[in-house]
């Protein structure tokens, strides 16, 4: 009886020690697994903030560029109108 008792003691024992060894495993696999996608997020996050930048950039590079088209169609504006006052004197002038 005694040596019955032994014997499931340490199959008990046994089994502990196997599952406690596989769902060791299992933990250390999945822990793995989640460091592997979150250093692929990081990297994900560290491209977009990357394109962000850049985006910003050339958002600010555009901005730029229309107010000196603006300002360029003002000038240009400004010349065109500044013959007409002339040329109206001319043509009253002339009839």
């Amino acid at each position: 009886m005694k040596f019955l008792k032994v014997v499931f003691v340490l199959i008990g024992v046994f089994i502990a020690v196997s599952v406690h060894a596989q769902s060791s495993d299992e933990l250390k696999r999945r822990r793995d697994k989640y460091n592997e996608e979150l250093e692929k997020l990081n990297r994900e996050y560290e491209q977009t903030a990357n394109n962000k930048k850049s985006t910003l950039k050339q958002l600010s590079l555009l901005k730029a560029q229309i107010n000196l088209r603006e300002e360029k169609i003002s000038v240009i504006n400004s010349d065109a109108k500044a013959p007409i006052p002339y040329i109206a004197c001319k043509a009253s002038q002339i009839s």
